[in-house]
C-alpha cells in the first residue's frame, strides 16, 4: 500500500504507530481540539487507516531489531543483576547460564604470579552496569512516570507515615482533619 493521499491521514497513522494515543495523534495531525476524541474514533476504524498503521509496523519490524519485550527483559536482566550472581565457591564465574549475565558490562581475567616459583593464580575482574538507569529506561517504556521529567532533573517525592500507618503526601497537610491525633491536634504538637 502506497502512503495514503490524506496528509492528514498519513500523519495520523504515523502518530499511532510511534505509540500516542488516539487522541495525540489526531491533534498532531492538526485535527479539531474540539472533536478530537470523536474523530480519532472515526478515524481509527478507517479500514485504510488501520492496514496503513499495520503495513508501517511490518516495515519497522526485523529480526536485527529488538522487540518491545526483548529491550524489557534486556533491561530486566540489568536491572536485576548484581556481583553475587557471579560468585562462586571457587571464585567469579561468569558463563552465558549465569543468571542476568546481561548486567555484565566488562569482565577481565589475569593471571599473575606473584613469587618465582609459586603457583599461577586467576584474578577476574567483573563489572556491572549500573542498575538505576535500567530501571529507569523500564519506568519510562511503561509510562509509570505520568509525565515526561526532563533529563538532570531531580524529583523527590516525600510520604510522611504517622504512627497510626496513615500514608500522607506533603501536598495533604493543608487537611488538618487527616494530620490531626484524638484530641485535634496535630501530631508531635
Amino acid at each position: 500500500m502506497a502512503v495514503l493521499q490524506n496528509k492528514r491521514h498519513e500523519k495520523f497513522a504515523l502518530n499511532v504507530l510511534k505509540g500516542m494515543s488516539l487522541h495525540d495523534a489526531a491533534l498532531d495531525a492538526s485535527y479539531s481540539a474540539k472533536t478530537v476524541d470523536q474523530t480519532a474514533s472515526r478515524l481509527f476504524r478507517n479500514v485504510k487507516i488501520v492496514q496503513r498503521i499495520l503495513e508501517l509496523g511490518k516495515m519497522a519490524e526485523s529480526d536485527g531489531i529488538m522487540s518491545v519485550r526483548e529491550r524489557k527483559e534486556k533491561l530486566s536482566e540489568i536491572g536485576r543483576g548484581s556481583l553475587p550472581d557471579f560468585m562462586t565457591p571457587e571464585g567469579i564465574k561468569v558463563t552465558k547460564d549465569s543468571p542476568n549475565v546481561g548486567a555484565v558490562s566488562e569482565l577481565t581475567t589475569v593471571t599473575r604470579v606473584f613469587r618465582k616459583s609459586g603457583d599461577p593464580v586467576v584474578i577476574t575482574k567483573v563489572k556491572t552496569h549500573p542498575p538505576v538507569p535500567a530501571i529507569d529506561l523500564l519506568n519510562k517504556m511503561d509510562r509509570i512516570y505520568g509525565e515526561e521529567i526532563p533529563a538532570g532533573d531531580v524529583v523527590q517525592n516525600f510520604i510522611f507515615v504517622l504512627p497510626d500507618g496513615t500514608r500522607i503526601m506533603p501536598a495533604e497537610f493543608n487537611k488538618p482533619k487527616e494530620l490531626t491525633g484524638g484530641n485535634g491536634s496535630r501530631e508531635g504538637d
